[in-house]
C-alpha cells in the first residue's frame, strides 16, 4: 500500500457472506424443487486502523442485501433487488460513502 493512503485506506478486512436459496423450500414434480426467492447477504468489517475511527464503530461496516425472486411463468429468468451501503466497491472513490439500490433480471444457467 502507499504510504499516503496509511491510515486513509482499509488494507484488512473480514468479509462474511450468507445464502439462502429456494425459500420457500417446496417438492415439485419428480422430486424437482423449484424456489420462489432466494438471498445473498454480505458484511465486510475494516479491521485495521483507518480514518481514526473507533474500533468498534458500525462506520467499519459494509453491507450488500441481495434478494431474487424467481417467478413460474418465467423458466430460467428471475429478477433481484439489492442494496449496498458501504465505500465505493470499485475503490476509484474508496473515501466516500454510497447507498445503492438496484433493479434487474437474471438467468439461470441454460441448458440445451
Amino acid at each position: 500500500m502507499l504510504e499516503e493512503l496509511q491510515g486513509h485506506y482499509s488494507g484488512l478486512r473480514w468479509h462474511n457472506a450468507f445464502y439462502a436459496y429456494k425459500l420457500p423450500v417446496k417438492m415439485g414434480p419428480r422430486g424437482a424443487i423449484k424456489a420462489d426467492f432466494s438471498l445473498k447477504l454480505q458484511a465486510t468489517w475494516f479491521m485495521d486502523n483507518f480514518n481514526d475511527w473507533d474500533p468498534f464503530t458500525v462506520k467499519r461496516l459494509h453491507t450488500r442485501l441481495t434478494l431474487y425472486y424467481h417467478p413460474k411463468f418465467l423458466e430460467d429468468i428471475g429478477i433481484f433487488v439489492e442494496y449496498y451501503h458501504g465505500t465505493d466497491y470499485y475503490n476509484i472513490y474508496f473515501q466516500h460513502r454510497l447507498d445503492v439500490i438496484r433493479f434487474g433480471i437474471m438467468s439461470e444457467v441454460l441448458r440445451f
